[in-house]
């Protein structure tokens, strides 16, 4: 239990518990700065780099405020209010993040920290190298050495970050951390479950149909692997659903009779019950726009027939959409999406386009004839993929 020392801590205190915004005002730089090697190690960092940060452009000292900003990074004890510094500091506009990203770092490697603030900083690490690639190392290292960590709630985290470096930043031996991840009892689901998304996204990027029908089929087997450790597990079973129905598209037209009652079952069971873990909301996609799978895969099950570049086209984009991290820096919010898409998909995605140029009113300028070659030309292209 912390109390407070200080007339100033008292003040800060107060002023934090009032639920109120902070009045800047009453907490100038000189103020803050008078006290900042004791208060960045108390639970009101995180307050602390709030007044620094909307005072910034009058600061008469940066590098000190920097400093003492960097110091709580590498040493605070709390992990809430850790959390709010960092998370401050990614919105803020003028900050110089180089020597915060080396406070990150340190603070990811200090085995005496507990793991609770340790895989904040990795996650940290990798929104910040959602805006700076280069920064990807800091991120992939802060991965390599959690991945032993004795703590369940870590591990699963940690899962969903590897398949953040993997989808958005290319990281290929993410996978081989995920399956070291799967023998892990605590996290074992959410590790099968990113090892079903990866697969997704490596479908996506496929080449050919062979190479795309193969990652659809691995993804199944991973969701199912995933449904099987846990009866909880309803996102592993409707993405099981999902992918064994898009990889079965690829080579028959045949499908399983109640796909869409139990993915419907599933998708509003994950819509109402699967609330984001503490400090990982970035993480997780719209919880409605999971319910979109259900009408997308509907003209599988039905007796209609269906374009098939078409559905792959709507099925990545509605993953782009449920995998995309949300991202905050310089007080910009952002929506990341996975950058894992081939020639097949690209094709679909133009396919796609001029299918829906041709339902608007533009497309009047064609003449009859000329909208029946395109037409045609679609159809074809749409078929031409055939079946695996």
């Amino acid at each position: 239990m912390w109390a407070a020392h200080s007339k100033l801590e008292h003040l800060l205190q107060s002023a934090v518990e009032a639920g109120d915004e902070i009045d800047v005002d009453a907490f100038p730089e000189a103020l803050l700065m008078a006290e900042w090697d004791q208060l960045v190690r108390t639970p009101l960092f995180g307050d602390f780099t709030d007044l620094l940060l909307k005072q910034w452009h009058d600061l008469d000292d940066y590098e000190t405020a920097l400093k003492a900003i960097c110091v709580g990074i590498r040493t605070n004890p709390w992990r809430d209010a850790f959390i709010h510094a960092v998370n401050t500091i990614m919105e803020a506009e003028a900050v110089d993040h180089r020597l915060i990203v080396k406070a990150l770092d340190a603070r990811a490697a200090d085995e005496i920290s507990s793991l609770d603030i340790r895989i904040e900083a990795v996650t940290c690490l990798t929104q910040l190298a959602l805006h700076t690639p280069s920064l990807k190392s800091f991120a992939i290292a802060g991965v390599m050495r959690l991945i032993d960590a004795k703590d369940d709630w870590v591990k699963a985290k940690l899962c969903r970050v590897t398949s953040v470096l993997h989808d958005h930043l290319g990281w290929e031996d993410a996978v081989e951390s995920l399956q070291v991840l799967t023998q892990c009892e605590g996290c074992a689901v959410e590790a099968r479950v990113e090892l079903g998304f990866v697969e997704m996204a490596n479908a996506f990027g496929a080449e050919d149909l062979s190479e795309m029908m193969d990652s659809f089929s691995r993804s199944a087997t991973w969701f199912r692997a995933s449904a099987c450790l846990s009866e909880n597990s309803a996102r592993a079973r409707m993405y099981a659903a999902v992918t064994g129905e898009l990889a079965r598209s690829l080579k028959t037209d045949c499908c399983a009779g109640d796909l869409l009652e139990s993915l419907s079952k599933d998708a509003h069971f994950v819509v109402q019950y699967s609330t984001p873990r503490a400090g990982a909301s970035w993480l997780s996609p719209p919880a409605e726009a999971e319910l979109e799978w259900i009408p997308l895969m509907a003209p599988i099950q039905s007796d209609i027939s269906y374009n098939p570049l078409l559905l792959l086209t709507n099925a990545m984009a509605l993953f782009e959409k449920v995998r995309a991290v949300g991202v905050t820096l310089k007080g910009e919010r952002t929506f990341r999406k996975p950058n894992r898409s081939g020639k097949l998909a690209e094709k679909g995605r133009l396919v796609a386009m001029v299918h829906n140029w041709l339902s608007t009113p533009a497309s009047r300028v064609l003449t009859a004839k000329g909208r029946q070659v395109l037409e045609q030309n679609l159809a074809f292209t749409a078929t031409s993929l055939g079946k695996y």
